[in-house]
């Protein structure tokens, strides 16, 4: 599940194998109202889990803020 079939993406996740983290999978959507986030960072065995239901919340800063808390 976790290989590159056609970049960035494998089966069902987008694969980052070049991040500061070590490789990392990710996969997000949004729909209605509602925005979703999963990132497995399998180097260091992470798991980031974000949910809103606010549609234009930014995932990425989100990501980056809990980052910055779990250093």
């Amino acid at each position: 599940m976790f290989s590159v079939v056609q970049p960035p993406y494998g089966y069902g996740w987008f694969i980052d194998q070049e991040n500061k983290q070590g490789k990392v999978v990710s996969h997000g959507g949004d729909i209605f109202g509602y925005t979703t986030l999963i990132e497995r960072r399998l180097k260091d065995q992470t798991l980031v889990i974000v949910l809103s239901n606010l549609q234009s919340a930014d995932r990425g800063r989100i990501v980056s803020i809990i980052d910055k808390t779990l250093l």
